[in-house]
């Protein structure tokens, strides 16, 4: 009987207070559209060859491509977990990497990829 009570008693005046729950599936993504009028800033660039992979990030299926070395510039694109691509350098102080991905080109942070000279 106690418990049948405090059941009541939840269903009472706790459950209205908590509001409407919304589904996951109608929830608005926070992922920024890529932008097809930016261009690539190469004036921080040090040339360099070789192939670079981006790394398997937990929960990521993919990391952005930016216009410049800066996380707050104009995403270009997203790379999926697990793609190749052509290093094509470093910016000045090596915590960024341009690369290109098949039509897609821009900056990453550096510490998203694997660098080496086998493709």
């Amino acid at each position: 009987m106690r418990k049948l009570i405090l059941v009541l008693l939840l269903i009472l005046f706790v459950l209205p207070g908590c509001g409407p729950v919304t589904p996951v599936a109608e929830s608005t993504s926070s992922t920024p559209a890529p932008n097809t009028d930016a261009t690539v800033d190469t004036s921080d660039l040090s040339p360099a060859a070789g192939w670079v992979l981006v790394r398997d990030r937990s929960g990521a299926s993919a990391v952005f491509l930016f216009s410049k070395p800066d996380l707050q510039s104009a995403t270009l694109g997203e790379i999926e977990i697990g793609a190749s691509g052509e290093l094509l350098g470093f910016n000045q102080t090596g915590e960024w990497v341009l690369a290109k991905f098949g039509e897609k080109t821009g900056w990453m942070p550096s510490q998203l990829l694997e660098v080496t000279s086998d493709r």
